[in-house]
């Protein structure tokens, strides 16, 4: 059954609809989808899911049990599920549920379903049953652990279903609950119900168990204030109260009174009110936080909000830029004054900055960095390299690491002799290759260190780094124990022997071409022996199986090894050295794309480190074939305008259409054509990220209609799919559902196009 392509009908037939449409009528003529689409299908809008399950059936509780991200965005469902009393549901509900949702679905297990104790495996939901065995694995647990309703819970629970039990170990129980035994079980259930409201509520709040307060679905909020006034609620207690939606306003004004801190970020509304209500210092950053979370007006923001320190660790506006540069400008006399002031300042941002006035610049400040940065961060670059001379270590690291981009600040750095410039910029996470090369070139030991590390220093500049540049000591002990993030072009010059021993046994060298250039290096480098110590030493890849060296290779390289007359070894080395250096210049590389080859994947995994710029204008004089450049568009490193060529292209050896299409077959030919055997659609998203094809191309024409539907329907989808599939249902359906109901039992059989199998629907309903 294609429940996807189901699913593409109806979603279409309600667009067409719009807001009358009758969900019961189009759900109930894809009863045989329902249970997949439910179990699976993510983008179900929620009238579906009621028309389904308002069919009765208990089995698609079951599957919409399975379906987490549908349940997680409509919360209601999952109570729904919780309270349908099928065995599938209760072990879903013990894996992955919630407390709250495992507790229900339990108390809803069929008295004659299966046993659940082996899923409950001591966890505390098991109080509730449904068996005493469920019990007492949740005691198993931890009894100490439990709260007092939960005891409670567990010895009525008990009672109800083994009366004549030996009950629980009355050492383990709390001592609340052993002052009141014993009970009968009428009395031990108003006792559990009674903890497990209010009175309990307070309690667990009191003793840490805050995260068991949606176990009540309803409060006496009387109550829950006066033992507030008595002993205010703070943390998660007063967080997990202010968020519920029942809690009364007067009650969360009071919690976030208390405590500022934990209430702010779980408020549902956070607005002027509470950005400006006085909060103590402690609080300050958190409330500042939601207020620039909630998009609060600038001006709000900027000059009413204090203190400015901790309105400063959150805020991004172009308002601030705008202060910054009219009040400090690129002053080192004024920046100074707000980084001795800005810490203790008690007022707004605007304050501050409009305050300003010159001070030298202060010994020492350890506090306020992260807000001192922000302001820094809105600065022109004309203040950062005014600034430079007198901000600390940490302040330019920290600038530098997280600050938007200047180009400046590398001009700089290649420029100043001081090495914590140069070394703040080159521990920039997002530093880029062009300015990894350019701090190279100082050939500072410690900067190289940190550009080899950077994600995106090119290949060849961390083959250069190892070839011989110097390196931090520190670095070269840190690689030795890498065992992963090797590139294999890293070993290929690397003069470091244990070192290039070390990468080769965690990244495969692939191709013959790397393999004899690593050799050959190596040969330059340290000579003949170490060649020969290398091939002798026979390694073995710590994550791969695949030879290190290749015995094709070894063999070439063992031979010239062997000659023992050196003109002659010097010769057939020579001629060894010219045959890689020729298949690795670019006039070789151009041959190795032009060529005719059915590998053309495998061409890119191979070792090596393509002339990029070259091959740019090599595929301005003549353009790559298709096959390459839709290979190169996935690569790293590879050039933007090969990139944009390669995204248009297909694979041929994808798949029978792609192939086809690249013969020059038309591609209505290419999708009409009825194939054997088992379908897959991949084919059908290369053709539309391609622009080979169009959704209104595949709907009027590719066979079989289910293949096509199934990629509009799926949860992924496909928004201009669905947007084409509701045009064509506009122009050739008339409403009535029926021909949806009939084109929806047909899908997954029918043979032709999607605009044939509407058609004959509709026209058969008519008859």
């Amino acid at each position: 059954m294609r429940s996807n392509a189901v699913f593409a009908l109806i979603e279409a037939a309600a667009t067409v609809i719009g807001a009358a449409v009758d969900w019961p009528r189009l759900v109930s003529g894809a009863r045989e989808a329902l249970p997949s689409l439910l179990r699976t299908h993510r983008r179900l809008p929620l009238p579906f899911v009621e028309a389904a399950l308002a069919l009765g059936d208990p089995e698609l509780l079951v599957a919409l049990a399975h379906n987490s991200e549908l349940l997680a965005a409509h919360p209601a469902l999952r109570e729904r599920a919780a309270r349908g009393g099928r065995p599938g549901i209760t072990t879903q509900a013990l894996l992955r549920w919630d407390l709250r949702h495992q507790r229900l679905a339990l108390t809803h297990h069929p008295a004659d379903g299966p046993d659940v104790t082996p899923w409950i495996n001591r966890q505390r939901s098991g109080v509730v049953g449904p068996t005493a065995a469920a019990v007492r694995s949740a005691w198993l647990g931890n009894p100490a652990g439990l709260t007092v309703a939960e005891h409670w819970r567990a010895l009525a629970t008990l009672a109800r279903v083994e009366p004549d039990g030996a009950g629980l170990p009355e050492a383990t129980l709390h001592p609340e609950v052993r002052a009141h035994l014993p009970l009968s079980a009428a009395q031990l259930e108003a006792k559990a119900a009674e903890w497990e409201g209010t009175t309990g509520a307070i309690d667990e709040l009191r003793r840490g168990f805050a995260e068991h307060l949606p176990l009540r679905t309803e409060l006496d909020w009387a109550a829950i204030a006066a033992a507030h006034d008595e002993t205010p609620f703070a943390g998660a207690a007063a967080a997990g109260l202010a968020a519920r939606a029942d809690c009364p306003p007067a009650l969360r004004a009071a919690l976030y009174a208390a405590d500022p801190a934990a209430v702010a970020p779980v408020l549902p509304r956070f607005t002027q009110t509470e950005a400006l209500a006085a909060v103590p210092k402690k609080a300050a950053r958190a409330v500042a936080r939601r207020a620039v979370a909630e998009r609060l007006d600038p001006a709000l923001l900027l000059r009413r909000l204090q203190p400015a320190a901790a309105v400063l660790e959150w805020v991004r506006l172009d308002d601030l830029a705008d202060l910054v540069r009219r009040h400090l400008g690129a002053d080192p006399a004024k920046w100074a004054w707000v980084r001795a002031k800005l810490n203790a300042f008690p007022g707004p941002v605007t304050e501050l900055l409009e305050s300003a006035g010159t001070a030298a610049w202060p010994a020492r400040v350890a506090t306020g960095r992260t807000a001192f940065v922000t302001l820094l961060d809105h600065a022109p670059a004309a203040a950062h390299l005014a600034l430079l001379d007198d901000l600390d270590e940490k302040t330019i690291a920290e600038l530098f690491a997280r600050g938007t981009w200047r180009p400046e600040w590398l001009d700089r750095a290649v420029a100043d002799p001081r090495p914590e410039i140069r070394l703040a910029l080159a521990a920039r996470p997002s530093l880029d290759a062009a300015s990894a090369e350019r701090l190279a070139t100082l050939d500072d030991p410690r900067v190289n260190g940190l550009v080899f590390r950077r994600t995106g220093t090119s290949y060849r500049l961390r083959m250069e780094l190892l070839a011989g540049r110097p390196l931090d000591p520190e670095v070269r002990t840190q690689l030795l124990q890498q065992t992963a993030g090797w590139h294999g072009t890293d070993a290929l010059d690397c003069a470091d022997v244990q070192l290039q021993r070390h990468i080769l046994r965690h990244v495969r060298i692939r191709g013959k071409t790397a393999q004899l250039r690593l050799l050959l290096n190596l040969w330059h480098r340290h000579g003949a022996a170490a060649v020969a110590d290398l091939l002798a030493a026979e390694l073995k890849g710590a994550n791969f199986s695949a030879a290190v060296i290749t015995p094709a290779v070894r063999r070439r390289v063992e031979a010239i090894l062997a000659v023992t007359d050196p003109a002659e070894r010097a010769a057939q080395l020579g001629a060894l050295e010219a045959e890689t250096a020729a298949e690795e210049s670019p006039e070789g590389q151009f041959a190795l794309l032009r060529a005719e080859r059915t590998d053309h994947t495998n061409l890119f995994k191979e070792t090596r480190l393509w002339h990029w710029d070259a091959i740019v204008a090599e595929h301005r004089r003549e353009p790559l074939p298709d096959p390459i450049l839709a290979v190169i568009a996935t690569g790293r490193e590879v050039p933007v305008e090969l990139v944009e060529a390669g995204r248009t292209k297909l694979r041929p050896w994808d798949s029978e259409q792609a192939a086809e299409h690249a013969a020059g077959r038309s591609v209505e030919a290419i999708v009409g054509t009825v194939r054997e055997g088992v379908q897959y659609g991949g084919w059908i998203t290369a053709f539309i990220a391609a622009g080979v094809a169009t959704w209104p191309q595949l709907l009027r024409h590719a066979v079989p209609a289910g293949l096509v539907l199934e990629h509009i329907g799926g949860s992924a989808g496909h928004p201009e799919g669905r947007a084409a599939l509701a045009a064509l249902l506009a122009e050739g359906w008339d409403g009535d559902l029926d021909a949806i109901a009939l084109a929806a039992g047909l899908v997954s059989d029918y043979p032709g196009p999607v605009a044939e199998l509407v058609t004959v629907a509709a026209a058969t309903v008519s008859v």
